[in-house]
């Protein structure tokens, strides 16, 4: 299985991989219903290949990082499948890990994983990263059922289910997200503010694994290293 690295920020972009209409008794009366079934058997896809997307967001001290992992298996369609304008890809094995990081000796403190909801998964899901609140970090994600009905229906906006999770080192519980303000930040160290000479912060660095950047041109350090489809601490 080969992996590719796909960067996410802030909010992602919809990703709307389904996409028809569903009328199975229309379907049955039309006779069409059989060989409906002789499509989808037709329907082929290619090499299982593991995607990994990252998100972070820096709690309001600066001495914390949250890391949004989006995992999941993707294959392209071949033959039937991509026709005829090349097809929705399968995607399977969604998973969500969250890992908790001190900033200052670049240990993982705790480290999370979240199952979308649905046995199928989610089609078209987003993900992405509120904010802190006082220990815990909330994750947002948005999608659809996965299923026949999203794949011929598409994932329209009414079908769009969300899900808040907070995640503390006590562990993951759904929750709604707090009318307060929460603390969302790309930056730490330095001088904050619009006074503040400029690239002089630090940022995290998502190019190839998770580095710490110190200011704009400064030296980097390494955080977390990607390990097949998990990252891994980099000091010991």
């Amino acid at each position: 299985m080969r992996l590719n690295q796909a960067v996410a920020g802030g909010h992602p972009p919809n990703r709307t991989r389904f996409a028809g209409r569903l009328d199975s008794s229309g379907w049955v009366k039309s006779g069409i219903l059989p060989m409906a079934f002789l499509v989808l058997a037709s329907c082929t896809y290619g090499e299982p290949t593991g995607m990994l997307e990252l998100d972070y967001v820096i709690d309001d001290g600066g001495s914390r990082a949250a890391i949004l992992a989006e995992r999941h298996v993707i294959q392209r369609p071949t033959g039937v499948a991509a026709f005829p304008d090349g097809g929705s890809p399968k995607v399977t094995d969604q998973f969500l890990d969250v890992y908790v990081v001190d900033l200052a000796t670049r240990r993982i403190l705790y480290r999370h994983t979240i199952d979308p909801p649905g046995k199928q998964g989610m089609a078209s899901l987003t993900t992405w990263l509120p904010g802190w609140k006082d220990e815990a970090v909330y994750v947002r994600l948005e999608g659809c059922a996965a299923g026949l009905r999203t794949a011929f229906k598409g994932c329209e906006a009414e079908r769009r289910q969300a899900h808040v999770y907070r995640v503390s080192s006590d562990g993951v519980e759904p929750a709604d997200l707090p009318a307060s303000r929460l603390a969302r930040h790309k930056r730490f160290g330095g001088v904050a503010g619009a006074g503040a000479p400029s690239g002089t912060r630090s940022y995290l660095s998502t190019s190839d694994g998770v580095w710490i950047q110190h200011g704009a041109g400064g030296p980097r350090e390494p955080l977390l290293r990607v390990n097949g489809q998990r990252l891994e601490q980099v000091v010991d």
